[in-house]
């Protein structure tokens, strides 16, 4: 079954990262202020403007899904770094309750208990020290901002500007076709 990407209707985007499909403008103002359309009829300004404004809106229906896909995938990421955090965080406790006084009383029969315990503790704070900086190397691979979102909207600004500047007439603008070539 083939999908009518029309301007109303452009499909739900698989991945963030797909190439996205964009409308050619359909039609290009004459000097009566009217525009011919792709099957040569010649249509108001108005209407022009009117068909503008819906495919802005799907526009940016389009761009909240990326957002929403972009920020569900960082926190999918952001879920397993915490959970192993929490995991390393019990076990790394119950196991420094029971190793810890093994070992003290171990070290115990060969100097004084307080030292003994002392040098126990420690090790688990180096051990410790080790698994908070891998949990936090982690958490810094984690972008919050959805960056993709971000780039495509500056990326349609930029091209709606120079569409509105040419008067939606004319080629497409340099940067809708350097985006299409980027993909």
């Amino acid at each position: 079954m083939a999908m009518n990407y029309s301007p109303r209707n452009y499909g739900t985007p698989r991945n963030y990262g797909a190439p996205r499909d964009y409308p050619a403008p359909l039609a290009s103002p004459g000097l009566n202020g009217y525009a011919e359309d792709s099957d040569g009829e010649e249509r108001p300004i108005g209407a022009l403007f009117s068909n503008l404004g819906s495919q802005l809106s799907v526009l940016l229906q389009k761009e909240v899904e990326l957002a929403k896909l972009e920020v569900q995938d960082q926190a999918a990421k952001a879920a397993k770094a915490g959970a192993v955090l929490g995991a390393t965080a019990v076990l790394a406790f119950l196991a420094s309750i029971l190793v810890s006084f093994a070992a003290a009383w171990g070290l115990a029969e060969v100097m004084p208990a307080g030292l003994a315990f002392l040098i126990v503790g420690v090790l688990y704070a180096v051990v410790a020290g080790v698994l908070f900086a891998q949990g936090r190397r982690r958490l810094r691979q984690i972008r919050p901002v959805p960056v993709q979102t971000v780039k495509t909207l500056k990326d349609d600004v930029d091209v709606a500007r120079s569409s509105v500047s040419r008067g939606m007439s004319g080629p497409p603008s340099h940067l809708h076709s350097e985006r299409e070539l980027s993909k």
